[in-house]
């Protein structure tokens, strides 16, 4: 499988149901209720935001080609918890759908400001905290 085009854009995760948080030493963190962000639980613990991409077919006033929002689409196959809501659950769900982020294209045409094709080297490194 290829790569065929690539999108850049960020994600606002304090648009999720959240609390900033500050340790006793000073890190600062976000604290995300996996159930009411709607975030699916997958295999060996790992935890998925269901989103949705939206791409324009111009680039808008300020420079974007599309958005991210969160998935809340009762109708997509890994989202059997929306069966499992109430009424009054899906309505609560539906209001945080909001417009997470804003996604770029870089190859859009006519996109004067389009970096130039470059190839990325990394070196594998010791000194990563993680």
């Amino acid at each position: 499988m290829n790569i065929v085009r690539s999108l850049e854009g960020s994600v606002a995760l304090t648009k999720l149901p959240c609390m900033l948080m500050t340790t006793k030493k000073g890190t600062e963190g976000i604290f995300i209720p996996t159930d009411a962000a709607n975030l699916i639980k997958g295999k060996e613990g790992a935890l998925y935001l269901p989103i949705k991409v939206a791409l324009y077919d111009e680039e808008n006033e300020f420079g974007q080609h599309g958005f991210v929002s969160l998935n809340v689409n009762p109708k997509a196959k890994y989202n059997k918890k929306w069966k499992q809501l109430s009424k009054d659950e899906q309505e609560k769900l539906k209001e945080i759908n909001v417009i997470l982020g804003n996604v770029k294209d870089w190859q859009f045409e006519g996109n004067s400001d389009a970096p130039a094709d470059e190839t990325v080297h990394t070196e594998d490194s010791d000194d990563m905290p993680f």
